[in-house]
């Protein structure tokens, strides 16, 4: 390979935030935020181009294809201003030292859905899952004409779980957040454990929280999970939430499985590296 092979992209100008986004902040419940970013980039085409080109192993640990870079933002300013925007908004500031920032150091990736993949409908229910960054970000890449596919958020009904911590921050966010006392959350955890539909099992027998490969988008509803909030999926909107938080994309729509139809998202799983990862709850 010569250089004339390669491409190159400046990031600062391709990532530049838009200086006129919206930003929206509410609840799914009484106390559980959000964070909705309209017109989040300042040269959207650009970042779509890069999802589309970057490239994608054959073989991979994703059902989706996705292309993975580790390099997001060389401009700190755009990661730094997104990333206090985060925190704040979604009330993780009492659980992060102050001042922390938090970065994509964990992963960066943009995921193209092949229809041949992800036929509609699917042919078998899968529930929603939690990740185990501290928070997780999508920025809709699909434009309008192409039948924009959003991000749902879920709660487990017969536990009552919104969040499976996988994270400590997760653990001690939803305490404040829910007011409840670890030893209570615990037992929901528990229960959530013992009464996740057995036929959605992970192979070792675990329930699915951290559903990996083909298990990480929602058929059918089994009434087994209530569908507490839909983002848009509208270009160039970025949608945030606390990653433990139950969900998945929402592939309801008829376009998901015609020929010609990709679902386009970048994905940004915010972290900080000198943060720990391994929640109390994981255990239970």
């Amino acid at each position: 390979m010569n250089t004339q092979d390669i491409n190159f992209f400046d990031s600062e100008k391709i990532f530049e935030l838009n200086p006129d986004m919206k930003v929206r902040i509410f609840n799914i419940t009484d106390n559980h935020p959000v964070v909705l970013i309209d017109d989040v980039y300042k040269n959207p085409d650009m970042v779509r181009e890069v999802a589309l080109n970057t490239p994608v192993p054959l073989n991979t640990f994703f059902s989706a294809r996705r292309g993975q870079l580790y390099n997001f933002f060389d401009n700190r300013t755009g990661a730094e201003t997104l990333s206090k925007i985060l925190i704040e908004g979604l009330k993780l500031d009492t659980c992060l030292p102050e001042g922390m920032i938090l970065d994509n150091g964990k992963l960066f990736a943009f995921n193209v859905f092949e229809p041949k993949d992800f036929p509609y409908p699917p042919k078998k229910y899968v529930p929603p899952h939690s990740d185990g960054s501290i928070i997780a970000s999508y920025v809709y890449l699909n434009k309008d004409d192409e039948t924009p596919i959003g991000t749902g958020l879920y709660q487990h009904i017969p536990s009552g779980l919104i969040v499976y911590p996988q994270h400590d921050v997760h653990y001690e966010w939803v305490c404040q957040q829910d007011n409840v006392s670890p030893e209570e959350y615990i037992e929901k955890i528990v229960k959530y454990n013992k009464t996740s539909s057995s036929e959605n099992k992970n192979s070792d027998g675990t329930p699915p929280h951290y559903s990996r490969g083909e298990n990480s988008y929602t058929g059918e509803d089994t009434g087994e999970w209530k569908l507490l909030y839909e983002s848009s999926g509208t270009y160039n909107q970025l949608f945030s939430h606390v990653a433990g938080t139950f969900h998945s994309p929402l592939i309801k729509n008829i376009q998901f499985g015609s020929a010609n139809y990709n679902r386009i998202n970048q994905v940004i799983f915010w972290e900080s590296m000198d943060m720990p990862q391994n929640s109390p709850s994981n255990s239970y």
